[in-house]
């Protein structure tokens, strides 16, 4: 690591890291006190600092190649630094450093859905003002549809527009997004889709120490119905439900196949 080693009372510091190799790496810097993230990048500019602080940074070697359709699998564990990783290889993972974001729960030739490893219990759909004005009048209908993302877009956009935002722990979009600007409510299809891979999306949660999708318990879903109503999946079924009623929340994601890299066995450089 090199850059600041100290500077004045109050003031940032820049750090820079070089690994000891060419190949592709990954960086996660952290605070050494609280193991907060503070970056992805090669360096950092430091918040001010007016105490004794000490910062390290993993730098992990990948592969440095984006996975192919074929080899990506309902099951496969996400990180924070997108990288691709079997449950197999995730004890190895876990040396290196790397953090679980998600979980691969469906795949096309474009791209993956990922649910996360968290969810929010207790959460109302959101008072009927909250509406994307797109219902889904029967359960065949609902569990087509596919668009949760651009639906929480709606939600969250709408929501900003407001002279007083409603906060996130009313409305089930406005929570699902608090962890992260891509992460969203999914539509009732990607909710079917989920329960239709569940056995292989709650082993590689728990290998990751995630929180199991309760397949006993219901989720809301951003489809709605009408107006008053909307969609939640899972549970003993699949019910329309009044938007006032609370159910789980569990964000998801989703990434193309560009934008991530397989994961190689290797020791931190």
């Amino acid at each position: 690591i090199g850059g600041d080693n100290s500077v004045c009372y109050g003031e940032s510091a820049n750090l820079v890291a070089t690994p000891s190799s060419s190949e592709m790496v990954t960086y996660t810097w952290l605070n050494a006190e609280n193991n907060e993230v503070l970056g992805t990048q090669s360096s950092i500019s430091t918040a001010n600092l007016y105490d004794n602080s000490q910062f390290s940074v993993n730098a992990v070697k990948t592969s440095g190649v984006s996975p192919s359709p074929d080899n990506v699998f309902v099951g496969d564990i996400v990180t924070s630094n997108n990288i691709v990783v079997r449950p197999s290889q995730w004890m190895e993972a876990e040396i290196q450093n790397l953090v679980a974001v998600g979980v691969v729960y469906s795949k096309n030739n474009d791209s993956v859905r990922v649910v996360g490893l968290d969810e929010y219990a207790s959460i109302q759909w959101g008072a009927s003002r909250f509406t994307t004005g797109q219902y889904a009048n029967s359960y065949e209908i609902a569990r087509t549809r596919m668009n949760g993302k651009a639906m929480t877009d709606a939600l969250v956009a709408y929501n900003n527009s407001q002279s007083t935002p409603t906060e996130a722990n009313y409305v089930a979009a406005l929570k699902a997004r608090e962890k992260g600007e891509n992460w969203y409510l999914p539509a009732e299809g990607e909710l079917y889709t989920l329960a239709n891979n569940l056995s292989n999306v709650n082993y590689a949660i728990s290998v990751a120490g995630g929180t199991e999708v309760d397949a006993d318990s219901y989720y809301w879903s951003v489809t709605e119905k009408s107006a008053d109503r909307a969609w939640a999946s899972l549970g003993t079924g699949t019910q329309d439900d009044s938007k006032s009623t609370s159910h789980i929340v569990r964000p998801v994601t989703a990434f193309r196949y560009s934008d991530l890299i397989s994961f190689r066995n290797s020791a931190t450089c």
